[in-house]
């Protein structure tokens, strides 16, 4: 699990087995990510915050699609708008799926285990979907996709066929630079990104992955 705080400016990170916490400002992410920022940034107009988490009865009315350079997207189910913002939201919640690729059931999880925790009306779930060859009949026309099911859990680049590819990891970080902007999640102060079996395997690697971050 990795957890980050948001708050001042600058940032203090502590990292231990299971987990990384951030306070502060959001790492600064490559000049191609900081591309994929704007194009995002520009996709989509700031609007007034919404006033409290979507219920969906149907998962598929909570996924949206995150914009990409060269008219991609990823799909992630949120429950709440990631375009417009959530002003209730304090935390968020990133849970990444397992080799089986139900992005739609770990998201369910994630709120689920927010509700029981009390937690629900404050805590923004996010669940990104990293699909595979293999997965095209559930794939939307211009989705990014992963050639294996060895290849997202890793964090490589999305498939040669289509580009500009953009890694599993890389995406994440794009997430959390989505989160970051302070006019559309104003009240948010803490990230966690958690996963299960493979997904936790993601999660470990990203972790490991980012040894600048890391204070003994």
């Amino acid at each position: 699990m990795t957890a980050r705080s948001l708050a001042a400016p600058t940032q203090d990170v502590k990292v231990w087995p299971l987990a990384i916490e951030r306070k502060g400002g959001i790492r600064a992410a490559a000049a191609a990510l900081c591309f994929v920022v704007g194009v995002l940034a520009a996709s989509v107009a700031v609007a007034a915050a919404s006033e409290g988490p979507k219920h969906c009865s149907d998962v598929k009315a909570c996924q949206e699609r995150v914009p990409l350079p060269g008219g991609h997207f990823m799909p992630v189910y949120a429950n709440g708008p990631l375009a417009k913002g959530a002003s209730w939201a304090t935390r968020a919640l990133i849970v990444i799926h397992g080799n089986s690729r139900n992005a739609d059931n770990y998201f369910q999880y994630g709120v689920s285990a927010a509700k029981k925790a009390g937690e629900h009306l404050s805590t923004l779930v996010l669940a990104p979907h990293f699909t595979i060859t293999e997965d095209a009949a559930q794939r939307a026309e211009n989705q990014l996709y992963w050639t294996r099911s060895a290849g997202w859990k890793r964090g490589d680049r999305s498939s040669s066929k289509s580009r500009p590819r953009i890694g599993a990891f890389a995406f994440i970080d794009l997430i959390f630079e989505l989160l970051g902007n302070r006019q559309r999640f104003a009240n948010l102060n803490r990230v966690v990104l958690a996963g299960h079996s493979a997904g936790g395997q993601f999660v470990q690697r990203y972790a490991a992955g980012h040894p600048d971050d890391a204070i003994p």
